[in-house]
């Protein structure tokens, strides 16, 4: 996400440097937006939805790196996100005094599609973070303020975990304190719900918010125990499994090497029966004096 929302700022610098080209001696305030408003002396009202647009842009991308970490931007952008979309259906749809559709003058005469490219950055940002997965849609398919179902039950048991943790932490560094017994129910409950529901997909906001709060859980609180216990055994019982291998080929070695010996031993014994009769039995010459 980091590479995401430098792409943001880059996009919030440029959006910003073309439109104040525009009107660039009427930044004379503290408040640019205003300024523009007062003095541009707008007679056809597209004008007027141009800084109207640029400046929603730059709300939204402000908000989006605002919310970075941990990441919101769905659930605290999406107001502004909804005025962005909202202006660049007035300069698609309005006409001025003459009959000129504000499209033409302010997007199709443009060689740089400065709008073209604000609109598709804030609607590319917002469609890379799923953002549409946690909210109502309206009829044309844009977001509404209001959660949906699955996301509002998501938060719900996100916040009861949460406020478990809250009122049982305490500054002991042992493994394993109080808090994972009495919230581990909580906890188990918000996890079940996230994998029964994850297949309908969330917003960014949500599976950040999952992540983080394992980590937290597993990490932080160290409330794993159990876990660990069982990755202790496996990994003995692997040791243990590799050191037979070892173990056969040493004990063939020793009991091989004893085998050797005492058929040595036997073959020897063998020889020196069958030499010493043959010896004895071996004819006399007489001497004869």
């Amino acid at each position: 996400m980091s590479k995401l929302f430098k792409i943001s700022l880059v996009s919030y610098v440029f959006i910003l440097s073309v439109f104040s080209l525009i009107n660039c001696q009427n930044f004379t305030s503290g408040d640019p937006f205003l300024d523009l408003i007062n003095s541009m002396g707008d007679d056809d009202g597209c004008q007027f939805l141009l800084h109207t647009f640029a400046q929603f842009t730059s709300n939204f991308t402000f908000c989006a790196i605002e919310y970075a970490r941990p990441i919101k931007l769905c659930t605290k952008c999406v107001e502004v996100y909804s005025s962005v979309l909202e202006v660049h259906q007035d300069i698609l749809k309005l006409k001025n005094e003459v009959g000129e559709i504000c499209r033409e003058k302010l997007i199709n005469l443009d060689r740089l599609q400065v709008v073209d490219q604000g609109y598709n950055y804030v609607k590319g940002l917002w469609d890379r973070a799923s953002c549409n997965n946690c909210f109502e849609l309206t009829k044309e398919g844009n977001p509404s303020t209001n959660l949906n179902q699955n996301t509002l039950e998501i938060f719900n048991l996100y916040n009861a975990t949460f406020e478990c943790i809250k009122n049982n932490t305490n500054k002991s560094v042992l493994a394993d304190p109080p808090v994972c017994t009495i919230c581990k129910e909580n906890y188990l409950r918000l996890n079940s719900k996230y994998n029964e529901l994850k297949e309908k997909s969330f917003c960014m906001d949500v599976i950040d918010m999952i992540n983080t709060t394992q980590t937290y859980w597993s990490r932080d609180l160290q409330c794993c125990l159990e876990r660990r216990a069982t990755d202790l055994s496996y990994l003995i019982t692997t040791g243990l499994m590799s050191l037979l291998p070892i173990l056969f080929y040493v004990c063939a070695f020793k009991f091989g090497k004893h085998k050797e010996q005492k058929l040595y031993q036997e073959n020897r014994l063998a020889t020196d029966v069958i030499v010493r009769p043959s010896s004895s039995n071996t004819p006399t010459s007489d001497i004869k004096t």
